[in-house]
């Protein structure tokens, strides 16, 4: 029974085990991997055209995504897409593309082609999430290739009309028909600035290798592309950095003189309604523009309040929010855009999805917790119990063993010896009253059988002479004539009389009453 017992204790152990173990081993999950894939479009200079990204999930479904693309922004010019914004050669997808909880999202990018060429889409970054919050491993990223066609009467001019550095001075002179120059800088210049001017503007160029200067010579690189896409024309210029070169106190543009004007608009500030979205990080704060108080924001994390942003609309109609420099020496306005410098990169609704998400997994955890905690002190007090039948057990088996005499048990062994029977106690009144029977019969035999009288005991005594002669003993009366000789007493008392077997049995029996007591 003791081994029985003990392969049931073991089960339970292990099905307490396994109980703790399995709410934790529940909250490890697997993520989905995926691809992304696009479009290759093709496109004329001047049009619009559409690129198809995709994102396809393995092995689960999809509930966000947040991409950063790059495109080249000489060629193309951004327009709308779905969950998208951007400028400037990046752009930023995120969201689910409108169908979350299923393994493809499907978003979509329009462009401007500005220029003939081929312009390339590839991705940055990116994280995407499957519907259990994890993150998914991407194993493919794609790209996209847009071919811009130039139009039938484009120009194949690729020259340049200007082209100045600095720090330093180009030698020699610059010179369209020029296409190799060079310039020293000093020991402490890391990078120089280009100034290239297409003399076509509808060519683009691009300049590379004017960054990360090193000691001795450098080629940085003035690619100008025409506007047909297909004429091409590279300036080179060799910086050599040295000591005793130009360094960056040298005046910028000091042989020319730029200066920058631009025509008068005319912005009226409007009231926002709860349809407008505010720009984060912003609060609310009125300001005065010339001579008028309006509604406008400033930023919450600049104490200094250097400029704002009001809700306009231009001449032409369109509605945007403006920034407002506050400056007494600048009151310079121009359209918002969302400062890359101090986005955080996450939105409210982002951010309020990541909360829940943390959230759910905090409410999770615990409740493991609690549930490992019942299982334990449920899986204690079993032990306990166990512990508790195996010595009960024990006990039960050594009582067995020797079992102990009680009191009746030990008067009823002690009668059976005496050979007497016991009247229950309720037959024996009270105590001393009861007797058994055996001494009720003896009492009884005592009283109805004759008693035998004693011989009357003489006063006197005899006293024999041991100097006379015996008399000759004649043998037919030897037995009349001899005296009956008494025994002396040495007092007049009796001697006492031994205690009776009545008295004998009950002083047994006050005797056993009192061990039994």
């Amino acid at each position: 029974m003791i081994e029985r017992m003990k392969k049931k204790a073991a089960a339970l152990l292990i099905a307490c085990l396994f109980a703790i173990l399995m709410p934790v081993g529940m909250l490890t999950s697997y993520a989905a991997n995926a691809r992304i894939a696009f479009s290759d479009p093709s496109a004329t200079v001047g049009s619009q055209v559409s690129v198809n990204m995709e994102i396809t999930a393995t092995g689960g479904n999809l509930m966000s995504a947040d991409v950063m693309l790059s495109y080249d922004s000489n060629l193309l010019e951004f327009v709308s897409g779905t969950d998208a914004s951007g400028d400037a050669g990046a752009i930023r997808v995120r969201g689910d593309g409108g169908t979350p909880g299923t393994d493809t999202m499907r978003f979509s990018l329009t462009f401007n082609a500005i220029a003939a060429g081929t312009a390339k889409i590839t991705v940055s970054s990116q994280e995407i999430y499957d519907t259990d919050s994890q993150l998914v491993t991407v194993d493919r990223e794609g790209s996209s290739t847009i071919t811009v066609g130039a139009l039938a009467d484009a120009s194949d001019d690729a020259t340049l009309k200007s082209l100045q550095v600095s720090p330093g001075t180009l030698s020699p002179s610059f010179s369209p028909d020029v296409d190799t120059y060079s310039v020293t800088v000093g020991t402490d210049v890391d990078k120089i600035i280009v100034s290239a001017v297409c003399n076509d503007e509808n060519a683009t160029n691009i300049v590379s290798g004017n960054e990360g200067l090193q000691m001795g010579e450098n080629r940085v690189t003035c690619q100008v592309t025409a506007q047909d896409g297909e004429t091409t024309k590279e300036y080179v210029i060799v910086v050599t950095k040295a000591e005793g070169g130009a360094s960056t106190a040298t005046p910028i543009l000091t042989g020319n003189e730029v200066k920058l004007s631009a025509p008068a608009k005319t912005i009226t500030i409007l009231e926002p309604d709860e349809s407008i979205t505010l720009p984060e990080g912003f609060v609310e704060n009125p300001v005065v523009i010339d001579g008028q108080t309006v509604t406008g924001w400033v930023w919450a994390s600049d104490p200094d309040n250097r400029y704002c942003i009001v809700y306009g609309m231009n001449e032409a109609g369109e509605t945007a929010f403006y920034r407002y420099d506050l400056d007494e020496n600048e009151r310079t306005l121009q359209r918002y855009f969302e400062d890359p410098a101090v986005d955080t990169g996450v939105s409210t609704a982002e951010y309020d999805q990541l909360a829940s998400q943390y959230n759910n997994l905090i409410g999770d955890y615990r409740m493991t917790q609690i549930i490992a905690g019942v299982v334990g002190v449920i899986a204690v007090l079993l032990l306990i119990l166990l512990i508790w039948q195996l010595m009960k057990h024990k006990e039960e088996k050594n009582d067995s063993k020797q079992p102990p005499l009680g009191r009746s048990r030990r008067k009823e062994e002690a009668s059976r010896e005496r050979g007497e029977e016991e009247l229950p106690r309720a037959e024996r009144g009270p105590r001393g009253a009861g007797k058994p029977r055996r001494l009720e019969a003896d009492q009884a035999v005592r009283e109805t059988a004759p008693t035998a009288e004693p011989e009357p005991m003489e006063d006197s005594l005899e006293v024999l002479d041991l100097d006379a002669e015996e008399p000759e003993s004649h043998p037919a009366s030897t037995e009349e004539e001899k005296p009956q000789r008494r025994p002396a007493r040495t007092s007049g008392k009796r001697p006492e009389p031994e205690a009776s077997q009545k008295e004998k049995d009950e002083q047994e029996d006050e005797e056993l009453e009192i061990f039994d007591l």
